[in-house]
């Protein structure tokens, strides 16, 4: 191996060590951690937590700082119920369509939203990053987590086409992305999340015996995370077929 080929290599496990995105976590512990973007919404977030309460599971929810700071109450309760509240920026823009300054006032924005509530874990909304972009977050203390297993639930589907892209891939460890609301979406038809509720009912009914629900940062302490030099660029077609359910911009 060329001394070229060494430092390439050196260079990648540096960045997989210090600016690596979690994806999962290894363990032989039997636990996963359901996660909830987008939050939070009174039609949609209080149903689950009251699901969450009914069978003993905890949960992590990457709320939207102007929606956090439209219903502090519901912050409020979620936390004081054992879930982990966690930063998916003030306004849910890509954050590959911002500059750094801006990405960075998203964060503080959502910071002031969420009061002593928030976690340091940032999901970037859509999964849209580079190297930039993660290391903005980097530097304002964050660690970025993405996810192990898609629901999809962001499109018009039941509960249990949510089920059959979940069931399959649940090993410990696993984290996995739902939506406890859109606040952006394809059609208004699409942002009625009762089928995500029906299907979180059956996860928790089905697997409530052979796993814990857990926070994200509870799994972390269960074994070592699992990361991986996470790139996703945005489909431009696709965002701009886009609905925002609040347009509102950084004040």
């Amino acid at each position: 191996m060329s001394s070229k080929d060494k430092l390439r290599r050196a260079w990648k496990r540096l960045i997989s060590r210090s600016l690596g995105t979690i994806t999962g976590v290894e363990t032989d512990i039997p636990a996963i951690a359901l996660t909830f973007d987008d939050g939070p919404d009174p039609r949609f977030t209080e149903k689950l937590a009251g699901l969450l309460e009914k069978y003993n599971a905890r949960a992590t929810f990457f709320v939207v700082g102007q929606s956090a700071r439209r219903y502090p109450d519901i912050i409020k309760r979620l936390a004081e119920a054992g879930h982990a509240i966690a930063n998916h920026s003030w306004s849910h823009q890509s954050f590959l369509t911002l500059n750094s300054r801006q990405r960075r006032k998203q964060i503080r924005m959502w910071e002031k939203a969420t009061a002593s509530y928030g976690c340091r874990l940032f999901r970037p909304p859509f999964g849209h990053q580079n190297f930039w972009s993660r290391l903005d977050a980097f530097f304002m203390g964050y660690r970025v987590v993405t996810w192990t297993i898609l629901a999809e639930d962001w499109l018009d589907i039941d509960a249990q086409q949510i089920l059959s892209k979940i069931t399959p891939k649940i090993m410990p460890g696993s984290i996995i992305l739902l939506h406890d609301t859109l606040h952006t979406y394809l059609d208004e038809k699409y942002t009625d999340q009762t089928p995500t509720l029906e299907a979180v009912e059956e996860l928790l009914v089905r697997f409530g015996d052979q796993y814990q629900f857990v926070t994200l940062p509870r799994l972390l302490d269960f074994g070592k995370a699992r990361k991986t030099d996470w790139r996703r660029r945005p489909d431009s077609a696709w965002m701009s077929k886009l609905k925002r359910a609040d347009s509102t911009s950084l004040p």
